[in-house]
C-alpha cells in the first residue's frame, strides 16, 4: 500500500487547489491574502544571525509554512531515474539511472540500467518517459523498487525528503497555478490530465523521450489537451507550433556538477532593498531558510528548520533569519517567498548571495549540483501557457499583497499595476463568453 500514497495525496491536493483558486480568483481583482508581515531594515552585519524571540514582526503564512520533512523510507539506494515501458501491457519496463542520490552497499552508476517486473499499470503511468525519484532496496543483484516520488513535489537528498513547497501554500507544484491563472475567468473544470502531467511534457524532445517516435495514449491525449488550452486562451495553430519547435530545440541530458560555495539553502527571500553606501550599489536581503546544507562560518551546517517561528526552535540556537546582500541591482519581485536554492559567499563579514536557483531546475545534494533543466528552464515553459495579453510574472503577483511592509514602492507599483492587468482581461474575457 506505500506506494499507492504520493498518488492519493496528490488526488488530495488537487482538489484543495482547486478551492484555493475558485475562492481566490472570482473576480481576478484582488491579490491572495497571505498576512505576510515583514519590516525591513539596513544591516551593519548581514553575516549575523537574527533572534527576535517574542517578535512578531517577521510572522506570516509564507514563513510559517516553509516547507515540511517527509517520510524518507528506510532504504539501501535513491536515484534521480527515467522509466520506459517496453511493451503495452506494463510487464517489463527499462529503467535508466541518471544521478545517484543514496548508493549503500552497491556498485550501481549512472548510466546503468536494469528491468522492472510486474509494475502496477495505476502506479507507474504517471512516472513514465521523464525523470522522477526512485526508492529502493537491492538485493541479489536485482532492485526491489519500494516508490517513486514526483520531482515535482519533493526534494530527496541523500540524508533527507524534502516538500517541495513552492510559494508556501502546502500546494504540490505539480498542479501549476500558471495554468488557473489562464482560465481564471471562465468557469469550468480544470483539466486536471495537463496539469498532472506537466512534467512529462517538460520532456518532449529530451533524450529520453520523443513524442513524434513513442506512440503511447497518455502522450498523444496529452497533446490533444495543449492544443485545447492554448485555443482557450486565445492562442492559435501558430503559438502552438512555435511551443513545439521551442521544446524540440537545444534539449539535452541532465548534467552534474560539483559546487564550492560557502553558504548553500534552500530558503525564501522575505525582503530586499536597493542601497547606495560609500559609492557603492548594492541590495540588503532578508533569507527565510528551510534548511541550510551548508554554511563555512556558521554551526548550522546540514540543518532544518521546521518552524521558522517555532519558539522551541529559537531556543535550540537554531536561525530562523539571515542577512546577506547582493551585488548591483536586487533580484525581482517574483523572487520573493519563492523557495530557491541560495548560493553564497563570505568576504569579510558579509554575506554575499552569489546565485538564485529554482529547485525545478536544479537539485543540490551533498556538494553536487544536477541540471534538471534539460535545455528549457522551467518557468521558460509554464511561460507559454500564459495569455498574450499577461506574463508569468502576472501569474506571481497573484500571492503578493502589495499593502505589505515587504515590498518597496517601485514594488508594490509593479503589483498593483499586475493586478489591474488581470482584472482587464478578466472583464475582456467574460465579454466575449457572455
Amino acid at each position: 500500500m506505500m506506494e499507492f500514497f504520493e498518488i492519493r495525496q496528490t488526488k488530495f491536493s488537487r482538489m484543495m487547489f482547486f478551492l484555493v483558486f475558485l475562492t481566490s480568483y472570482c473576480l481576478a481583482s484582488d491579490s491572495v491574502k497571505l498576512n505576510v508581515e515583514s519590516i525591513f531594515m539596513l544591516f551593519d552585519d548581514p553575516k549575523a544571525l537574527v533572534n527576535l524571540e517574542g517578535s512578531e514582526e517577521f510572522s506570516g503564512d509564507y514563513v510559517k509554512n516553509p516547507g515540511y520533512l517527509k517520510n524518507y523510507p528506510n532504504s539501501d539506494f535513491a536515484a534521480i531515474v527515467v522509466n520506459t515501458p517496453l511493451d503495452s501491457t506494463y510487464t517489463s519496463i527499462d529503467t535508466k539511472i541518471l544521478y545517484v542520490i543514496k548508493n549503500k552497499g552497491t556498485t550501481v552508476r549512472e548510466g546503468t540500467r536494469f528491468q522492472s517486473n510486474g509494475l502496477e499499470k495505476t502506479y507507474i503511468d504517471g512516472f513514465l518517459f521523464h525523470p522522477v525519484y526512485m526508492i529502493a532496496d537491492y538485493k541479489e543483484n536485482k532492485f526491489d523498487i519500494k516508490i517513486l516520488y514526483s520531482m515535482g513535489t519533493t526534494i530527496i537528498t541523500s540524508t533527507d525528503a524534502f516538500s517541495l513547497d513552492r510559494f508556501g501554500l502546502l500546494v504540490p507544484i505539480e498542479f501549476d497555478f500558471v495554468l488557473d491563472v489562464s482560465t481564471m475567468c471562465v468557469k469550468g473544470e480544470k483539466d486536471y490530465f495537463l496539469f498532472g502531467n506537466m512534467p512529462l511534457l517538460h520532456a518532449f524532445y529530451t533524450p529520453y523521450l520523443n513524442p513524434s517516435r513513442t506512440k503511447w495514449p497518455s502522450i498523444e491525449l496529452l497533446k490533444e489537451k495543449v492544443k485545447k488550452h492554448f485555443m482557450s486562451i486565445g492562442k492559435n495553430e501558430q503559438d502552438i507550433q512555435l511551443f513545439y519547435k521551442r521544446l524540440s530545440q537545444n534539449r539535452t541530458s541532465i548534467s552534474i556538477s560539483p559546487v564550492n560555495a560557502d553558504f548553500v539553502s534552500l530558503g525564501r527571500i522575505g525582503g530586499m532593498k536597493d542601497v547606495e553606501k560609500d559609492g557603492a550599489s548594492f541590495c540588503e536581503i532578508i533569507i527565510y531558510p528551510t534548511v541550510i546544507f551548508s554554511d563555512s562560518s556558521s554551526k548550522h551546517q546540514n540543518t532544518y528548520i521546521e518552524d521558522n517561528y517555532d519558539i522551541n526552535i529559537i531556543k535550540k540556537g537554531q536561525p530562523r533569519v539571515i542577512k546577506a546582500r547582493k551585488r548591483g541591482p536586487c533580484y525581482s519581485t517574483t523572487k520573493m517567498f519563492q523557495q530557491n536554492y541560495l548560493f553564497g559567499s563570505y568576504q569579510g563579514k558579509y554575506l554575499f548571495l552569489d546565485s538564485l536557483l529554482s529547485p525545478l531546475d536544479f537539485l543540490y545534494d551533498n556538494g553536487k549540483l544536477v541540471d534538471l533543466r534539460m535545455g528549457l528552464a522551467y518557468d521558460d515553459f509554464l511561460s507559454y501557457f500564459i495569455p498574450s495579453e499577461l506574463t508569468l510574472d502576472d501569474a506571481y503577483f497573484i500571492f503578493m499583497d502589495s499593502s505589505k511592509d515587504a515590498y518597496t514602492s517601485h514594488q508594490k507599483e509593479q503589483i498593483e499595476s499586475s493586478k489591474e492587468k488581470r482584472a482587464k482581461y478578466c472583464q475582456e474575457k467574460k465579454g466575449l463568453t457572455k
